[in-house]
């Protein structure tokens, strides 16, 4: 990040970016972001409260130049680490794909084919209209819904308050999994063998998924306003078929993220190292491969997008 901070802003690309688009400005002149890249767009843009998903349009519609931009406010990182359900080759040198990071408690879990449909919305407060609860109701199986902020059991429906155990308890024993398309949930339902019948949101990452989902064989997409009793129907009648093509796509990438990056820890100068901790930042210091060793995990809530 530049140096110089002009009028209490942060100078670069010849524009000042206003310092309240940003969650922090230290002394030396380095941004702290809450919301990530859509926050940097918020600021190159002058817009403001974008989401990370609006951000990845923006970029998209823009081109190269919005690439560029973006690249030179966050600094273009030497090594790429990118955690994905499902496998591609990266254009970029330096960059290196691995399989999901498992949860210890999805890890542990015994799946076994019940009788109910898991369904989990990201912001279901806004995404569970009145044309999904007429689906869901028609359906002759119980459905157990979280993300909703519903809570209580109506008909089928089964309204569930958030819960990280309760949750993977429901998803390990569903028939499947109706679901916004996030990367996390897609991971563990295809690690337990849960097809996915993936509803994304109108979001670049959320389309590519459900997408990826369907390509693979291991569920279908569908849009969520016009979700049509049918169209689970047609789901169910495939789940023999999105079963079997999970059980080649089944991995837990923790053990191939840790020796990648304790291959990029050593590929790379110690100056250009820095690792974060709960103690704060620490830069430099190179290490040995397989001399390493860490965790994954997940602050708060469950949070499968």
């Amino acid at each position: 990040f530049p140096e110089s901070r002009d009028n209490g802003g942060l100078a670069f690309f010849g524009a000042e970016v206003d310092k309240h688009k940003v969650s922090d400005v230290t002394p030396g002149g380095e941004a702290v972001f809450n919301k990530g890249l859509g926050q940097i767009i918020a600021a190159l843009t002058d817009t403001v409260d974008i989401g990370l998903n609006e951000g990845v349009e923006i970029i998209q519609e823009h081109g190269p130049d919005m690439q560029r931009k973006c690249i030179g406010f966050m600094g273009e990182p030497e090594r790429i680490l990118i955690s994905s359900f499902y496998p591609a080759q990266p254009r970029k040198a330096g960059t290196e794909l691995v399989g999901p990071i498992l949860r210890e408690e999805v890890l542990a879990a015994t799946p076994v084919n019940g009788e109910h449909l898991l369904v989990y919305l990201n912001k279901g407060e806004h995404q569970y209209n009145s044309q999904l609860d007429r689906t869901l109701r028609l359906l002759d199986c119980p459905v157990r819904i979280y993300g909703t902020g519903f809570l209580g059991v109506s008909d089928n429906l089964d309204f569930r308050a958030p819960s990280n155990q309760r949750f993977l308890d429901d998803l390990a024993s569903a028939r499947a999994v109706i679901s916004t398309a996030g990367n996390v949930l897609a991971g563990e339902a295809t690690y337990l063998g849960k097809p996915i019948l993936a509803v994304p949101e109108e979001a670049f990452e959320q389309r590519l998924n459900a997408s990826i989902i369907e390509r693979l064989g291991i569920g279908m997409q569908a849009r969520l306003k016009h979700l049509h009793p049918a169209d689970v129907d047609h789901f169910l009648g495939q789940l023999d078929q999105y079963r079997y093509n999970m059980t080649e796509l089944r991995q837990d990438g923790r053990v191939q993220a840790r020796q990648t990056l304790a291959r990029f820890i050593d590929e790379l100068p110690p100056e250009h190292v820095v690792v974060e901790s709960d103690q704060g930042l620490y830069q430099g210091g190179g290490a040995s491969s397989g001399s390493h060793s860490g965790g994954f995990g997940r602050s708060g809530g469950w949070n499968g997008g």
